[in-house]
């Protein structure tokens, strides 16, 4: 595939993943450490997987699951339902993965009051609590779609003694929603760049009262000399579990833990045998869309509460060209997954060989297994209103 096509059918295809790689920076240490910390193992307690082919029904405005930019998942009687954002219809479409079926659409307005914008952000509480971020607010809306509590971006006391600031990276960081403390926990980019690496990147907003602070995670030193030319540069990925932000980077293997009751950052190897751990530094002259496919890139982590474990999916490296004349696509990147027990000591790794590859950021854990899905569906199948995923079960 030529390199114009390469990257239009990307973006067509599956524009989430693209988008969440441009999070690559020049990245060579975060907080206080300048390596890569080593691993802490937990031998023999998974020592392989096995993988079956699953089918899912979709109505005729659903979208196939590569389309889902924003997303996120919930068990509510003991079944587990998918949220995606649906630009084509501005809606929620709901799955019950349980029962593998579209389950519901959730219209989202487009005009007046209840207005929802350009989705940034989502966050499902509960079926009937959902908060979005959209370019100019954040919100909690019902299960009709409607709003009924928001928090403008550009509302004063927010930024009541702490400098201006962008509220969370649209491609990287979700809003994360903390029930017990109720409370916004959001990435913090001061508009100031010379202020970048003197305040946290975390903000924590409480919503009844309104109260705002700033939250002890900074921002890695080693970004100094790259963040002010390095476009592909999108901030940190974050996994909300608890009263903890799990949080990693796409340049490297390391996690961070930031408790919110302690306020306690805590430092974890996360490094891959397979691949190397860092990225290597993007040369200039060299063309974006070739660095972005050929290099390596950490994904989200997820939380699986059925196994209590946690996941970690990764690209690794791979050449620009196939043969002289033929490119490499983005169904080509080998896939990793790494699995972490609750003390992030790391109990299994693997490339995981499925055909047409898979969506390495949405991984939705259940019961049975973990469900992925490809990057690409048969055609065939969708007007059939089957989509495809696989079932992975750890052994």
């Amino acid at each position: 595939m030529f390199k114009l096509l390469l990257i239009s059918e990307m973006i067509k295809n599956s524009y989430k993943l693209l988008s969440a790689f441009l999070c690559i920076i020049v990245l060579t240490s975060c907080g206080k450490s300048e390596k890569l910390l080593n691993n802490k193992f937990r031998d023999g307690v998974i020592t392989g997987y096995k993988v079956k082919e699953v089918n899912i029904k979709i109505d005729s405005v659903s979208f196939s699951f590569e389309y889902y930019k924003f997303f996120d998942q919930i068990e509510f009687n003991k079944e587990i339902y998918f949220f995606g954002y649906n630009p084509k219809t501005h809606s929620l479409d709901v799955f019950n993965i349980t029962g593998r079926r579209i389950s519901r659409h959730i219209k989202l307005d487009t005009q007046g009051p209840e207005c929802i914008n350009e989705i940034m952000g989502l966050n499902v509480i509960s079926p009937d609590s959902i908060l979005i971020a959209d370019n100019l607010k954040f919100a909690f809306v019902n299960s009709n779609g409607k709003i009924f509590w928001k928090l403008l971006r550009n509302t004063p006391e927010i930024f009541r003694g702490v400098p201006l600031a962008y509220l969370n990276s649209r491609d990287s960081f979700e809003p994360g929603f903390d029930k017990i403390r109720k409370s916004l926990i959001l990435y913090y980019n001061p508009v100031d760049i010379t202020s970048v690496f003197k305040l946290p990147i975390l903000i924590e907003i409480g919503i009844d009262p309104l109260k705002t602070e700033l939250l002890p995670f900074y921002l890695p030193l080693s970004l100094k000399s790259d963040l002010t030319y390095n476009p592909l540069y999108r901030g940190p990925r974050a996994c909300f579990q608890n009263d903890k932000v799990v949080l990693n980077f796409a340049p490297e293997s390391n996690i961070y833990v930031y408790n919110l009751i302690t306020k306690k950052v805590t430092s974890y190897g996360g490094q891959s045998k397979f691949t190397s751990n860092r990225i290597k530094p993007m040369k200039k002259g060299t063309n974006p869309v070739d660095y972005i496919l050929t290099s390596l890139c950490f994904f989200k982590i997820t939380y699986d509460p059925y196994y209590k474990i946690y996941y970690r999916t990764h690209w690794g490296e791979m050449n620009l060209k196939k043969t002289e004349f033929e490119f490499n696509t983005y169904y080509e990147k080998p896939v990793y997954i790494s699995l972490f027990d609750e003390s992030f000591n790391y109990l299994y790794e693997t490339r995981l060989n499925i055909e047409s590859g898979i969506i390495p950021e949405l991984l939705i854990p259940a019961s049975d297994g973990l469900l992925v899905f490809p990057f690409k569906q048969n055609v065939n199948s969708i007007e059939k209103g089957i989509v495809k995923g696989y079932l992975i079960c750890f052994e």
